[in-house]
């Protein structure tokens, strides 16, 4: 059985991921990498998500300027 066409197409192939500077988050947020994520977002957000986010954390750890998925 195959999947049905979408009804648009991507134009990328590629993801930018680049930093969103909130100074009210970065002062009371909590970091996508800790316990605190598992706890209390893993079941709303489910495990791909959660695990998408920390992907992306380390990404923006490593390259703070913004990196290519």
């Amino acid at each position: 059985m195959s999947r049905p066409a979408l009804p648009f197409s991507l134009p990328l192939e590629q993801l930018h991921v680049t930093p969103w500077h909130d100074p009210v988050v970065d002062a009371v947020g909590h970091d996508l990498r800790s316990p605190y994520v598992e706890r209390y977002w893993l079941a709303l957000l489910g495990p791909s998500t959660v695990l998408l986010l920390r992907r992306l954390a380390i990404g923006l750890a490593e390259h703070p300027d913004g990196f290519v998925v």
